[in-house]
């Protein structure tokens, strides 16, 4: 389950909401997890999902509700990773956070990331 609705991603891709939202689920997926490993913690969609996280041992260290930045921040991964399909395109690595990205995280980073 992503933290981002695939209607928001879908609309923020420019993508026709009757495609096929496989592809971008996986990203979206992606995306998520790039920013949570940058980041160091986990992020969850509401308080009572993070409350249940904690609950079941699943939070880890530090876990935050998703804030407006780090949507934000997902969302400019996602594209990223969209546009960018092989693993280096004219010295760009799909793999680097956007810079717009890493700025709107670094402000909830807890540790170096992994």
């Amino acid at each position: 389950m992503t933290v981002i609705d695939i209607a928001v991603a879908m609309r923020h891709l420019k993508m026709d909401p009757d495609d096929d939202s496989t592809e971008v689920l996986s990203k979206l997926e992606d995306a998520e997890d790039i920013a949570m490993t940058y980041m160091g913690r986990r992020i969850y969609a509401t308080p009572d999902l993070l409350a249940a996280g904690v609950l079941n041992g699943d939070a880890g260290d530090d876990p935050i509700v998703i804030k407006p930045g780090i949507r934000a921040a997902i969302l400019l991964i996602l594209g990223r990773l969209n546009s960018h399909r092989e693993d280096v395109v004219v010295g760009v690595s799909a793999t680097e956070l956007p810079q717009g990205a890493e700025t709107l995280l670094r402000p909830h980073r807890v540790d170096m990331g992994v």
